[in-house]
């Protein structure tokens, strides 16, 4: 942090492996409450479509101002206490992550429904509020002192990283929703307490850039991320929407409730894919067609996962549930490792560009529910019962906000590199072209 009283090493960046371990981990556990919720509270205590939304709401709600303010707060607490590093922060957030996960199970076993319910509406907040804290601090100790190719390979590592796991958890734990949902946040909290062990190879700071040493990214890339900026919360607008409609989907196809969880996250195998061979190529940087094809494949993919058990009879509607589930992660991934990539670039690998990355996320996962309910209401409203159903209704609104995010999102990065001339980078950096 560049603070007089608590500066970050130069130059030195975090142990790779220790990052991605961590990452690993905490996803594991946050993974379980975030995206599993639904079909553990539908298990536990029969959650109905409008609760399960506004479950997913509630856990999103604090998402954006915890993101937001992260950096400025670590700035203030280098000032007052200047012993306390972000590291220590940092232990601090997921030991706090980690008994709020196992309260829900703890609340249920003394009181029952009377105290398990509400324990779980509470955790939901304190969860969703508190990781937004900490993904910009690891995404910080990822990137800091870290440019160019040997950002670009800890980036698609760390998506990798986060999105196997989310894979993974959901795999796991859908054996077990119906018959033990409670049990599985309480082992989601003890497995990520012990994440604490890779804090300790981390430097007490995220390692801060050493710009003289780094050839400057492209100008193309700031007007990239402009038009990313609107295109990653559309992404998380439509994955939250599909994490709280997905339980009434699996089961109106006919899979069995023990591996609805497992069939939900197709779009989680999915986006690996995607993230492996971002990682691995560099032909998308610098191109505006790479965020325009991911977001094409996100609301096609929404929309026919969606419309699958209305529009097609027999068999073929659970494929081609996972079809669009499919084509949603391949989009989502593209749009989510350039997002990233170009945020820490242009962003320097500050805390802040990390957490403006984490409140565009907020953004959608919050923007996800409240389409959900306002298609509940839709459904539901007087004279039109019956006649616009539920799904139908969620992907008209989630495709109109789908258009004007991407079509507002390139218009105004065209705009912001119109009217004057973008200079080149310095004799002998390579430059990319631009298609």
């Amino acid at each position: 942090m560049p603070t007089p009283s608590r500066d970050a090493p130069r130059g030195r960046p975090a142990p790779l492996r220790a990052v991605l371990l961590l990452t690993w981990i905490s996803t594991c556990a946050l993974m379980a409450f975030q995206i599993g919720g639904p079909f553990l509270a539908e298990s536990a205590y029969g959650f109905s479509r409008t609760e399960k939304f506004a479950l997913v709401l509630l856990t999103n709600i604090g998402y954006i101002p915890s993101a937001l303010f992260v950096g400025p707060a670590l700035r203030r607490l280098a000032e007052r206490t200047p012993w306390l590093s972000t590291r220590d922060v940092l232990a601090g957030l997921i030991t706090v992550l980690s008994l709020c996960s196992m309260v829900p199970f703890v609340a249920d076993a003394l009181g029952g429904d009377a105290l398990g319910r509400p324990a779980l509406w509470g955790s939901a907040l304190v969860l969703g509020s508190l990781s937004g804290a900490v993904w910009p601090i690891v995404e910080s100790y990822l990137s800091g002192a870290r440019r160019a190719q040997q950002l670009r390979r800890a980036t698609g590592l760390f998506n990798l990283s986060w999105a196997s796991a989310g894979m993974f958890v959901l795999f796991a734990m859908s054996p077990f929703v119906s018959e033990a949902p409670l049990l599985i946040l309480l082992i989601a909290g003890l497995i990520h307490l012990g994440s604490l062990a890779c804090i300790f190879s981390l430097t007490p700071e995220p390692a801060k850039h050493l710009e003289e040493h780094h050839e400057p990214h492209p100008p193309v890339y700031r007007r990239l991320l402009v038009l990313l900026r609107f295109e990653l919360p559309l992404s998380y607008v439509v994955l939250s929407a599909i994490i709280a409609a997905m339980p009434d989907a699996t089961a109106q196809v006919g899979v069995h409730p023990k591996w609805r969880a497992a069939l939900a996250s197709t779009w989680m195998v999915a986006r690996l894919v995607s993230f492996w061979f971002m990682q691995r190529g560099e032909q998308w940087h610098g191109r505006w067609r790479t965020p325009l094809l991911g977001g094409g494949l996100m609301l096609v993919g929404f929309a026919l996962a969606l419309l699958a058990p209305l529009r097609i009879p027999g068999a073929l509607d659970a494929w081609a549930l996972t079809l669009g589930l499919t084509l949603f992660g391949l989009g989502q991934g593209v749009v989510y490792a350039a997002a990233i990539y170009y945020a820490m670039e242009v962003g320097s690998a500050s805390v802040d560009a990390g957490g403006t990355h984490e409140a565009v996320i907020g953004g959608g996962y919050l923007l996800g529910p409240l389409a959900g309910l306002a298609a509940g209401w839709v459904a539901a409203s007087p004279g039109q019962a019956g006649g616009i159903p539920f799904d139908l209704a969620l992907v008209a609104i989630v495709g109109a906000m789908g258009v004007l995010a991407i079509g507002g999102g390139a218009w105004l990065a065209r705009r912001a590199g119109a009217g004057r001339e973008e200079s080149p980078p310095p004799a002998g950096t390579p430059q990319r072209a631009e298609a």
